[in-house]
């Protein structure tokens, strides 16, 4: 079916046109439509509308990826996460306020987490990375990208993620230069067993 071409996966202008085709044509457009949401600026009240209307259309979200820059996002964030419960990839590219992972802990089994940082944050990085760790401990896939240099905190933060990316079954892992001594401290004497791909 044309539905399922992997060609009208980023086509959402052809993909909503054939779900009015006709009837059998319209769950799989909608799966389609809807399987990644890509959010930045209005997108999200954007989405956050459609959702109201029609909150059945957040179970097909499997992947979500957001870029958070100012509060009017958090707050549409917040409304559009009560209605996704599916999720599997969750990708945030930050460039002011970080959203806490209890923001987003219902979102679905998230098992892959990639985290861009392209501001300083209140608090420490470690900190935060390992919240969203232990939030969804389903996580087989990690990437970390800073702005700038990212050298080991050796407080409480860098233990507690630590202590977070052991408990978890990585098996690829994926950093910048940057972020790249936090995890090579992390793993220094408990490297994952599963690991199947380094990148960084």
């Amino acid at each position: 079916m044309i539905v399922r071409s992997e060609d009208l996966r980023q086509d959402g202008q052809t993909l909503r046109a054939c779900g009015l085709v006709a009837r059998k044509w319209y769950l799989p457009s909608r799966v389609r439509l809807f399987e990644r949401v890509d959010l930045y600026g209005e997108r999200f009240s954007a989405l956050k509308d459609v959702l109201d209307l029609s909150p059945h259309l957040g179970y097909y979200v499997k992947a979500i990826q957001f870029s958070v820059g100012h509060a009017d996002h958090l707050s549409c964030l917040t409304s559009i996460i009560k209605r996704i419960d599916s999720a599997e990839v969750l990708s945030l590219y930050v460039t002011g306020e970080f959203p806490r992972a209890v923001v987003l802990v219902n979102i679905g089994p998230v098992k892959e987490l990639h985290i861009c940082i392209n501001s300083w944050i209140q608090g420490y990085v470690e900190d935060l990375l390992a919240e969203y760790l232990e939030t969804f401990p389903r996580i087989t896939k990690l990437s970390l990208y800073t702005g700038t240099s990212l050298l080991p905190n050796h407080g409480p933060g860098l233990a507690q993620l630590t202590d977070a990316l052991s408990n978890l079954s990585i098996t690829c892992l994926r950093a910048d230069g940057h972020a790249s001594p936090v995890f090579v401290h992390c793993f220094k004497d408990h490297p994952p067993a599963n690991l199947e791909d380094v990148e960084g």
